[in-house]
């Protein structure tokens, strides 16, 4: 017995996105008429976060891709903080930085006092990287935003 359901990845593969910590092969095709399975192409999205929905039976069968859940630009994100400056959200981690992508410096937004928390950042996207990220909410908290920011150094 299988459920459809809808799963967001990063797409890392012709017709593979990675979900859950795990590479999942997507197929436009059901498991009953796998003798030649048609991959679901995907390649035009490569690095990208995206919804694909299907029957998960291992792979994901009679795939459909739903769209783009995250593209470079200017975002809000939630997710659960997984480590010092990174949030897990529906299976990709996403590093959070102070500075911007051509700075020198390298400064993470620190973390560590949300871990295991879900919170909100908000910043400039690119790839699994967001950059310029500040702290917007943690979930089951008043968190402020400008208690939750550490002053960033003018450069």
């Amino acid at each position: 017995m299988s459920n459809l359901i809808t799963i967001e990845g990063t797409v890392v593969g012709l017709n593979s996105i990675r979900y859950m910590e795990k590479v999942v092969n997507c197929f436009v095709n059901s498991m009953q008429a796998a003798v030649a399975p048609q991959p679901l192409d995907l390649s035009a999205q490569m690095g990208k976060v995206v919804k694909v929905s299907g029957n998960l039976q291992g792979e994901l069968w009679s795939a459909s891709f739903e769209g783009v859940a995250l593209e470079d630009g200017y975002q809000e994100i939630t997710g659960k903080v997984i480590g010092s400056n990174s949030i897990e959200r529906s299976g990709s981690i996403i590093i959070c930085y102070r500075h911007g992508m051509t700075e020198a410096s390298y400064l993470p937004l620190s973390l560590y006092e949300y871990m295991d928390h879900t919170i909100t950042v908000s910043g400039e996207l690119h790839g699994h990287e967001l950059y310029r990220a500040d702290i917007i909410r943690v979930e089951g908290s008043d968190i402020d935003k400008k208690d939750a920011q550490e002053s960033v150094p003018d450069f």
